[in-house]
């Protein structure tokens, strides 16, 4: 299991209110809500997942909210203060493998990622809002979800509307490929603020080999869905590290 964190496992929890965005000055920390708590701080590295409509069979999902949900309770009447939050950590690490174990492997829903015409609309879109809304890292499109690395030197809206925007085009442009109409991706996109170099890395690593962790190739080269921005040096001592990340 790579060092990360995964927020897709809260997208099982009650939907929160929606609340306006809020600043907190010291930290310049930019909070808000849809369906998930989000944070945002500038000059951050952002690993985002998101997933088309329906590519999870709700049994499933169902199944993973009653195991996350007993597991997070546990935990909760178990520990208290940092260790408290150190194992909700580990758990949620946990459900995020789970999660994405069985989108690699859902080959029965879902999954019009695959199609070449579909993945090239993803791709053009997310390298379109490279150098305005962030600076693309790497990404890999799946049959059926997306993950993506992104920095973010300053931000001039929310990530969610960014989301929102590579959504509303693509969604628009895939249906009218594939004669379909409705919604294509889950509402919800998962983003999560790289804490460290290593995870920086191990991320990057995960975003890579997902095709054949997966089992879908035999040879990375082969997978034209991917990408890593090599004209970026990545080391320790360059890397931004907010206070509210360090372990």
């Amino acid at each position: 299991m790579i060092g990360i964190f995964y927020i897709c496992v809260s997208r099982f929890l009650k939907p929160a209110n929606r609340r306006r965005p809020t600043m907190n000055m010291k930290g310049a920390i930019l909070y808000y809500r849809r369906h998930l708590p989000h944070c945002q701080i500038d000059n951050a590295y952002y690993f985002i997942t998101y997933r088309l409509k329906d590519s999870l069979p709700q049994y499933l999902i169902n199944h993973l909210k009653t195991d996350y949900l007993t597991e997070k309770k546990i935990i909760s009447a178990a520990f208290v203060g940092m260790e408290r939050k150190n194992q909700l950590y580990i758990l949620q690490k946990k459900y995020f493998g789970k999660f994405d174990y069985y989108l690699d492997r859902s080959l029965t829903c879902v999954n019009y990622l695959s199609d070449e015409r579909i993945a090239k609309i993803v791709c053009d879109a997310m390298k379109f809002l490279d150098g305005k809304d962030y600076t693309l890292l790497s990404y890999c499109v799946m049959p059926n979800h997306v993950h993506m690395l992104i920095h973010v030197e300053r931000f001039l809206k929310p990530l969610y509307k960014t989301m929102q925007s590579i959504k509303r085009h693509t969604s628009r442009e895939s249906n009218k490929t594939l004669n379909l109409s409705g919604h294509f991706w889950e509402q919800e996109s998962y983003d999560h603020i790289v804490r460290n170099y290593q995870e920086l890395i191990n991320i990057k690593n995960y975003i890579s080999n997902d095709p054949l962790k997966a089992g879908i190739i035999e040879n990375l080269m082969s997978w034209k869905w991917k990408y890593n921005n090599s004209s970026i040096t990545y080391s320790p001592n360059s890397f931004y590290t907010h206070p509210l990340h360090k372990h």
